[in-house]
């Protein structure tokens, strides 16, 4: 071999030695296959399904579950508060008839019970005539009469009042005059012009009396 010979494969082996190992790896780099942007697209799987679409359905489908439930519930209560309306004019109807008939036909059992005490003065008018002038059966007639008048009145809550000699009462009485007397004593009621009356607590009409005041001596 001669020396041109060994000199060149000498400087082959040289550089072969002296490549460094980026230089290897981006020459194997070069040589290896390279995926494009649209190969790496195309490897992923397209049929894969949309959970957002999924979940706006489920939702619309809840919202109008919701505001039928909501509309039924206001047509039952619109239902509840239009009984409740007819229901209490028609009380108040009722009220306001009750109230009317017992203002025109409140005195109804009053006036049957005092049927028969005008029944019994229209008796005595006409025992008069059939007796003349015999006054005993008069009087014995009305004293009658006035005793039916009184349980009557008693019936239905009506009381006398009828202060002969008792102590003087401005709430019961009504003073007409005073009168000087020693039978009764001073500021009690002498005499009666006209009976009141009371219906339960109520004064209807006060007695109509008059005063005894101390009597004074004369010379």
């Amino acid at each position: 071999m001669s020396k041109k010979t060994e000199q060149a494969e000498m400087e082959t082996a040289s550089n072969n030695a002296t490549k460094t190992p980026e230089a290897a790896s981006a020459g194997e780099t070069a040589s290896a296959p390279v995926e494009t942007e649209d190969e790496n697209q195309s490897s992923q799987p397209t049929d894969a399904p949309n959970t957002s679409d999924a979940d706006d359905a489920d939702k619309d489908a809840d919202v109008t579950d919701r505001l039928s439930q909501l509309e039924e519930e206001n047509a039952r209560l619109k239902d509840q508060l239009l009984r409740v309306q007819a229901d209490l004019e028609n009380t108040r109807r009722r009220s306001v008839q009750e109230v009317e008939k017992a203002r025109k036909y409140g005195m109804e059992r009053l006036l049957e019970d005092l049927l028969p005490v005008l029944d019994s003065l229209e008796l005595g008018l006409q025992s008069i005539d059939a007796h003349g002038e015999d006054v005993s059966k008069i009087r014995e007639g009305y004293e009658m009469i006035a005793g039916m008048f009184s349980s009557v009145m008693e019936k239905f809550g009506i009381k006398v009042v009828d202060p002969q000699g008792e102590p003087f009462d401005p709430e019961l009485h009504q003073a007409m005059t005073t009168e000087a007397s020693n039978e009764v004593k001073p500021n009690h009621v002498l005499k009666v012009f006209q009976k009141g009356y009371i219906l339960h607590d109520r004064l209807v009409r006060p007695a109509m009396v008059v005063i005894a005041v101390e009597k004074k001596d004369t010379e």
